[in-house]
């Protein structure tokens, strides 16, 4: 139901709140949930490409103007299936957007809960240099800001599964706090 291909390829004003910020060297990545086609028709979770300057946190309220594109299940064998990506994300469009507007910040509890938490994180880890920075924000959040670079050295040396939450993790963050 979530994939209304009427929707496909059409513009819209979309209203939302941002779920997850992936911030990347030259544009973001952001998750939108609570969407609005229009200002009042129910829209699919989306999946942004951000070109602009703002960084936007967790349960910012956004809104953008756009083309809305639905995903289809393109399957080439041994490819990676963007469909599946979405699917597993609970997504269920994508966009592109140069300018999105900051409209405030969702009330909902969780979302403030998980804002808070990564704010902390942020403020903790911000007196190290970058490299470390990151790896500390990233074991901690789930949240993977790693450079490629230094991924890829993980991945090498065969230690990339630390990057990955586990009770260890959670251990970790509780005795900080």
């Amino acid at each position: 139901n979530n994939f209304n291909y009427a929707l496909d390829n059409r513009f819209f004003y979309i209203d939302g709140v941002v779920t997850k910020s992936i911030e990347k060297e030259d544009s973001t990545t952001l998750y939108i949930k609570d969407v609005l086609l229009d200002g009042n028709k129910k829209g699919p979770n989306i999946y942004t490409y951000y070109n602009g300057y703002y960084n936007f946190k967790i349960g910012d309220k956004v809104k953008f103007s756009t083309k809305l594109y639905i995903t289809k299940n393109k399957k080439i064998p041994g490819r990676f299936n963007f469909y599946n990506y979405l699917m597993a994300k609970d997504l269920f469009s994508y966009s592109y957007a140069n300018n999105i507007s900051n409209k405030g910040v969702s009330e909902k509890h969780l979302l403030k809960l998980q804002r808070s938490f990564d704010e902390l994180i942020k403020s903790r880890v911000s007196n190290f240099n970058e490299n470390l920075s990151n790896f500390l924000y990233s074991a901690s959040t789930g949240r993977n800001i790693i450079n490629l670079e230094i991924k890829d050295e993980y991945r090498d040396l065969g230690i990339s599964h630390i990057l990955a939450i586990s009770g260890f993790h959670i251990m970790i963050i509780y005795s900080s706090i």
